[in-house]
């Protein structure tokens, strides 16, 4: 009986010890888990953050991009060709002639350095 108690022994310190290597290699296991998921969700972060920050500039020229349009089309309605057809087709025989043929105007013309300032309803003739 002795000898089939020290057997018994034998087997549950072998399996004890089998027991403890493998709670040693879980308490690694746990230990270096997280560190590894930790780099991996790192480096998850970093490449959206590069995708982003990529979506971002494009974004970024392309806002610009439609503020310049926006810009240029307000200054510039229509194609001037276009504009300036538009304008001559609504304009009435001898508009402005009057501004013309006063005497004013001719003296001013007729001088070698002079300069003209036309302000809505009032007009400068200047020597």
């Amino acid at each position: 009986m002795k000898l089939s108690a020290r057997f018994k022994w034998k087997e549950a310190k072998s399996t004890v010890s089998s027991i403890k290597d493998e709670i040693r290699e879980c308490q690694v296991k746990l230990q270096t888990s997280p560190i590894v998921d930790i780099k991996q969700d790192t480096n998850s972060i970093r490449s959206v953050t590069s995708t982003l920050l990529g979506t971002d500039s494009k974004l970024s020229v392309e806002v610009k991009a439609r503020e310049r349009r926006a810009i240029l089309d307000w200054f510039f309605a229509g194609i001037a060709g276009e504009r300036h057809q538009e304008v001559v087709d609504r304009r009435e025989k001898n508009t402005g002639a009057w501004f013309f043929e006063m005497d004013s105007f001719k003296k001013w013309a007729n001088r070698e350095v002079s300069w003209l300032n036309c302000e809505g309803n009032r007009m400068y003739l200047h020597p």
